[in-house]
């Protein structure tokens, strides 16, 4: 992780996005295991008609809830209890394929070592209840702050108690605030938290505060790593992947540029009642789409988990004055085995 001689220009490190197979492997496997999910779902709740419409609503749900704190389901949105299994298998799906994801790129940033798809997996399901244990913890504390604000709640509805709002209406603010400053530092901790595991290997409070001390000892850069990383994987990977749609209509536009055929066309595009031969056909193209769609995800996701990485690390050297590639590999089953012992000469 080689860094600009220029100060402002240090935040720009985390631009680099190491390109690791097993990395974009890992994603590739989490995302079909939320899509095989989301097909379950489709299968089970009314309203839902595919998995792609399934996952639609996931993205609706979680953006209100990211940016709103809004944890209901908008309107035709589908179900409350849909919203809370989709979270509760990402959840999941981050505290194992994401976290393997963190492992292979805290090596490869921090000291150009590469592990193996079998490997990070290893490492990932092995600690995965760390990074897993972390919502339980943030949520049993904020139902404890929100039992408290109940519990005071209670005093001025008795008859004649009214004036002890001048009391309750301030600490049940001041209660209020705390547990929004719980959930957003959360929000940003659930990125660092595996990335932080990753790399030293501890445990989830550990874990948890090391981002926090992180988050408010460099809040600004904090701020401009997440906008960097949003414009770069929202507004350029996923825009022009999936919105825009750029790779299949430029493919498309390249392969019928000397000859434009309607019949090639529609099977392309799977259009019509197309039967024999031409379905087989048809099943090829959106086969070969659908792997490339897979690729571009799985890209995207060792992007993120990557940027999460590169973060804690640079705030782990900047912060705490520890070397980028102190990195605790030790029980890694990667590296060599113990040398035998040489037998004792025969007589």
């Amino acid at each position: 992780m080689n860094d600009s001689p220029f100060g402002p220009f240090k935040a720009f490190s985390i631009l680099w996005f190491p390109f690791a197979l097993p990395a974009i492997a890992c994603g590739v496997a989490g995302w079909i295991v939320f899509y095989l999910a989301n097909v379950l779902f489709a299968a089970s709740f009314d309203g839902v008609e595919s998995a792609a419409q399934a996952i639609g609503y996931f993205g609706v749900n979680a953006r209100r809830a990211v940016l709103g704190l809004d944890f209901s389901p908008a309107a035709d949105t589908g179900t409350a209890l849909m919203f809370a299994l989709q979270g509760a298998v990402v959840l999941v799906l981050w505290s194992t394929f994401g976290l393997s994801t963190c492992r292979v790129m805290a090596l490869r940033l921090a000291r150009e070592e590469y592990i193996g798809y079998r490997d990070s997996l290893a490492f990932g399901f092995r600690h995965a209840r760390s990074v897993l244990l972390f919502p339980f913890i943030v949520g049993a504390i904020v139902a404890v702050l929100w039992g408290i604000q109940a519990a005071l709640g209670l005093l001025p509805q008795w008859p004649g108690t009214g004036i002890l709002a001048v009391i309750v209406l301030p600490l049940s603010y001041a209660l209020t605030f705390a547990s929004v400053a719980i959930v957003l530092s959360s929000l940003f901790a659930m990125g660092m938290l595996p990335a932080a595991i990753a790399v030293e290997r501890k445990g989830t409070l550990d874990a948890w505060g090391k981002a926090l001390n992180y988050l408010f000892a460099r809040p600004l850069h904090v701020i401009l790593y997440l906008v960097l990383l949003k414009v770069f994987l929202v507004d350029i990977v996923v825009h022009y992947a999936f919105e825009v749609d750029v790779l299949h209509r430029w493919t498309e536009r390249a392969l019928t540029s000397w000859r434009d055929d309607a019949h090639y066309r529609e099977v392309s595009r799977g259009l019509g009642d197309l039967g024999g031969y031409d379905a087989f056909c048809a099943w090829i193209h959106r086969g070969i789409r659908a792997l490339i769609d897979l690729f571009v995800v799985g890209f995207a996701l060792s992007c993120f988990f990557a940027a999460f990485t590169g973060m804690f690390l640079i705030f782990r050297r900047d912060v705490d004055g520890i070397d980028v590639g102190d990195i605790d590999v030790e029980s890694d089953s990667r590296r060599d085995p113990a040398p035998r012992p040489v037998p004792p000469p025969s007589a």
